[in-house]
């Protein structure tokens, strides 16, 4: 595992700096209403509940931001 200041992979894909007192912005996108929520709301339990078990990254608290349902169907989009 990688300890603070060090980096995992060449970089060829970028890097992000998170600032001293600044959280790790973590964001999914999963279907949590309508047919398929069964698969999305899980995977959204999952997410949270690993965040939780791990805790703070290097230091820095993890937040995963607010939920938001874009109310598309399976009939219109």
């Amino acid at each position: 595992m990688a300890t603070v200041g060090e980096h995992l992979g060449d970089g060829s894909l970028g890097m992000v700096e998170v600032g001293p007192g600044e959280a790790i912005q973590i964001r999914s996108l999963n279907a949590i209403s309508g047919d398929v929520a069964f698969l999305g709301i899980p995977n959204e339990n999952g997410i949270r509940m690993a965040v939780e078990d791990y805790g703070q990254i290097g230091g820095h608290d993890v937040d995963l931001g607010t939920g938001m349902d874009d109310l598309c169907s399976a009939d219109g989009g």
